[in-house]
């Protein structure tokens, strides 16, 4: 056999090099090109199985809710204060929601603030601190 003559390169010539970053710059595209294809995949499944069809048009059987009268959940307090009370007994909660008709559009200016600093306030047989107290303790 005859010997090779000439420099033994430690490290690849140029040729080498731009093919092992042509190498590397098509394996970085493949990989973008997985990810965004993976993604794409994930986000578009549940819209492709989403159901755009108006509801008046699936053919549902008529709902059996009858309204409440509101006559019959009333309660007015010794205060005049009105309270509607609507019993469900399929959750152990209790919702509460006020409607408070103060501001601008209902009554004197600056009746609201005062309302509002009441609430916050709490009851005049504790003190602000003791009534935020309670409330945490209620959250």
């Amino acid at each position: 056999m005859k010997a090779r003559r000439g420099r033994v390169r430690s490290h690849p010539g140029p040729r080498q090099a731009r093919a092992a970053g042509v190498v590397a710059a098509l394996f970085a595209i493949g990989v973008t090109c997985g990810l965004v294809a993976i993604i794409a995949v994930t986000f578009a499944a549940p819209l492709a199985g989403q159901d755009y069809t108006h509801p008046k048009q699936m053919d549902l059987p008529a709902p059996d809710f009858e309204r409440p009268d509101p006559d019959n959940m009333r309660v007015e307090m010794a205060n005049g204060l009105a309270a509607y009370v609507a019993v469900d007994d399929r959750a152990p909660l209790v919702t509460l929601t006020a409607f408070v008709a103060a501001g601008s559009a209902h009554g004197a200016p600056g009746e609201a603030a005062v309302v509002a600093a009441a609430l916050r306030r709490g009851p005049s047989h504790m003190s602000a601190a003791a009534f935020r107290a309670t409330l945490a303790d209620m959250a």
